[in-house]
């Protein structure tokens, strides 16, 4: 397939194109600081951040604190939905983008480019945009449910029956960029981002709407109540029978969800508060019409870069998991540590890292394919997880499509063996995942690729009025049902917690 042609970008500061107010100089840096541990001394690195705010009374006569920036979050609470869609991505807690021009696009078109299609030709951009910016602005993004490369043993794809449930995807011509560390958006535009389906035009609008953002005052964050579509009991029993089938020697992991119906979800405004408090560093919103998909995703899933004419790729599944506790640091670090030392965790990853090498090296250069890392443990705002990485270089005549069949759905949220793994949960959780455990994709214009797992995610069709939620565990000889039901509760703490 011939290189689409790509038109000159422009790069700039929006910081010369507002009023000097607008921006804070010590706004609130919106990702989420990354902790990173150790096999044996577990080492916490904490990011002093430093926020403006303005003092208010409230009625009952208290002082409310209000930060003043103009961060992603605040920009979605601020976005005109009823012009156009809301495309916002999470890149590993370095990056937020907010798309502002877009034209929905076929995600099946997108599927048939190789690698050697995605990369745009330097020489199109404008002379003040490096290579390396090119990485900046998506050129494509698209968000796939699980059952798009869901695989039965009369193989091939089952078709999803739900239109809503489809690929959705989106060219990129134009975003506000949310680096780690920054203190206000750049803006980044291809020269004929105009003529996108979906546009706002810099100045004015984009102007406006972030002087909006700096004002959104976020309401104070409540629980969100969550109602099981199953009983306890019935969750138990499940888990039991599946675990039993372990014995038999059927599967060695079955990753089993629990959904959940949120009656009151409070509205928009307190998702976007929410989103800004708790968000993990793999997370997204998207809104089209009235429908919502708001993922706190702490998981990636694949990423690809070129290095020295090479093609790399990488996954990082997460298995294990353990509380945080906030009030009590020396407790919090006893069930990091404890997580890590766990026996039962470990083999829970170890199977699938196998599981995820084995589907690597059906798209990767013989020889290449290596595990990196075997199980270091990671610190997320209200969990613990395990997580493992392993890498090799692709072969770059083949297309998205034949990378996804291979490594779609993501190990870590069916099981091993893959196949038998997902005919159960079938049976067992007896509806469509949907975007529940589906995928967020970014292709950006110097050939890179991210993407994330939806763990942790929820999705209203009635913009925030009602919602629904699903999380899971990953069942294994060792399993306990009842530990895994409350490893499943601690699992919705991002709707759940204050």
């Amino acid at each position: 397939m011939a290189p689409v042609k790509t038109a000159k970008i422009l790069r700039f500061s929006l910081k010369s194109l507002l009023p000097r107010s607008i921006f804070s100089p010590q706004a609130t840096n919106p990702l989420t600081t990354k902790v990173i541990s150790m096999d044996k001394k577990i080492t916490v690195k904490k990011t002093a951040v430093k926020k403006t705010a303005v003092k208010k009374t409230a009625g009952d006569g208290k002082t409310v604190h209000h930060v003043l920036h103009t961060g992603p979050f605040r920009v979605a609470a601020s976005w005109p939905h009823q012009e156009l869609p809301l495309i916002l991505s999470m890149v590993g807690g370095k990056q937020i983008v907010i798309a502002t021009s877009f034209t929905p696009v076929s995600f099946e078109t997108i599927a048939q480019t190789s690698i050697n299609d995605w990369r745009s030709n330097p020489a199109l951009f404008g002379p003040s945009t490096a290579p390396n910016h090119l990485a900046d602005l998506p050129r494509w993004i698209f968000a796939l449910p699980y059952e798009t490369y869901e695989k039965t043993n009369a193989g091939g794809k089952n078709a999803v029956q739900d239109l809503s449930e489809r690929p959705q995807a989106w060219e990129i011509k134009a975003a506000l960029v949310w680096d780690e560390g920054s203190t206000e958006p750049r803006y980044i535009a291809r020269t004929d981002c105009g003529t996108c389906r979906f546009h706002l035009i810099y100045k004015p609008q984009i102007t406006a709407l972030l002087a909006q953002a700096k004002k959104w005052e976020p309401p104070t964050i409540r629980p969100m109540t969550l109602h099981g579509s199953t009983s306890h009991d019935t969750y138990l029993d499940s888990a039991r029978e599946i675990i039993e089938a372990i014995g038999r020697g059927d599967f060695y992991q079955v990753n089993l969800l629990r959904y959940f119906s949120i009656a009151a979800a409070h509205g928009w405004d307190h998702l976007c508060a929410r989103m800004e408090t708790n968000a993990g560093p793999h997370g997204a919103l998207l809104t089209v019409g009235s429908r919502v998909i708001a993922s706190f995703s702490p998981e990636r899933f694949i990423e690809i870069s070129t290095r020295e004419n090479k093609h790399h790729i990488a996954t990082w599944p997460i298995k294990g998991t353990a509380p945080r506790d906030a009030s009590d640091p020396i407790k919090d670090l006893a069930f990091g540590t404890a997580l890590s030392a766990s026996a039962k965790d470990q083999a829970e990853l170890h199977m699938i890292i196998d599981l995820m090498r084995n589907d690597l090296t059906r798209i990767c250069e013989r020889g290449t394919v290596a595990v990196t890392q075997s199980g270091s443990l990671k610190q997320f705002k209200h969990i613990w997880h395990l997580e493992g990485e392993i890498t090799g270089e692709l072969n770059p005549q083949q297309t998205l499509d034949q990378i996804l069949s291979a490594l779609c759905p993501g190990g870590s949220i069916t099981g091993a063996p893959k196949i038998a793994a997902m005919e159960r949960i079938k049976n067992d959780e007896g509806q469509p995942r949907g975007f529940f455990m589906g995928n967020i994709f970014r292709i950006n214009h110097d050939g890179s690729l991210q993407s994330n797992i939806l763990i942790r995610t929820l999705v209203s069709n009635n913009w925030m009025k009602t919602a629904n939620y699903a999380a899971g565990s990953g069942l294994v000889i060792k399993s306990s049902p009842e530990a895994e039901l409350l490893e499943i509760q601690s699992k919705c703490s991002p709707v759940t917690s204050l």
